[in-house]
């Protein structure tokens, strides 16, 4: 991937824990911070810890998330996260997945997305794409056995209209190689977005995320996780919009 601009990369990133005991990632973002930020929006929270450390750290901002596991999604309205972790989400947190369309008829045949989780298994290795058994997720070259249920899409776009909007966001993106889509879906948002974490694997639709963003005004900033093997393991890409890293 080009660049004009210096990208840093930060190896074998862990997780520092915030007042409240969460163990998070999102520290990663705090020396580029924006301090007029609003919204956090989360999607995929498998847990709250990302949310919460940044409610922790940035009591200010408003959270968001979206979460299409049904588990996950129950447990961490209950306050009890796939980890044992006993706070809630701190916001609100609709359960469906992100896409570049809205698509809510969960019985159409046609429509909807099909969401694989693992039989059996751990289901943070959950995957979000226009799958079917004869065409599975791409784990990276790792073989795993899916089981498949139907879950609602819905657009960044159209959730900023419903429960926003969402101005001066912090965009965070782990959902499973739906990255691409659901920015395709975020048309809007991204306009109002300062900074955008996404986490894929760089031979999935890497240089189409790229110039997506780059063509809203953003420019790569970071690559973290750096110390994963690129092409095969998930990485996570920083980009920041132009004149707004800590201000």
């Amino acid at each position: 991937m080009s660049t004009r601009r210096p990208v840093s990369r930060t190896r074998g990133v862990d997780r520092r824990t915030s007042p409240s005991g969460m163990m998070s990632q999102v520290y990663i973002l705090d020396d580029l911070w924006p301090k007029n930020t609003e919204w956090f929006v989360i999607g995929g929270p498998a847990n709250q810890n990302e949310a919460q450390y940044v409610k922790d750290k940035y009591p200010g901002v408003k959270c968001f998330g979206v979460e299409p596991h049904e588990g996950s999604h129950l447990k961490q309205l209950s306050g009890r996260d796939l980890e044992g972790t006993e706070l809630p989400f701190p916001g609100e947190l609709v359960g469906c997945a992100l896409w570049s369309h809205d698509d809510t008829n969960i019985n159409n045949p046609s429509g909807a997305l099909n969401f694989g989780s693992p039989r059996g298994g751990n289901p943070l290795r959950s995957s979000l794409q226009a799958c079917t058994p004869e065409n599975p997720p791409d784990a990276g070259g790792e073989k795993i056995e899916y089981e498949y249920t139907k879950v609602r899409a819905r657009t960044l776009d159209s959730l900023s209209a419903e429960y926003g909007p969402f101005n001066n966001v912090v965009l965070w993106l782990d959902i499973e190689y739906a990255e691409l889509e659901a920015l395709k879906g975020a048309s809007k948002l991204l306009d109002r977005t300062l900074v955008v974490n996404v986490e894929t694997f760089s031979h999935l639709n890497l240089s189409k995320i790229n110039d997506l963003l780059t063509a809203k005004g953003f420019y790569l900033y970071r690559l973290w996780n750096a110390g994963q093997t690129p092409g095969k393991d998930a990485q996570d890409y920083v980009y920041v919009r132009a004149g707004r890293i800590g201000g």
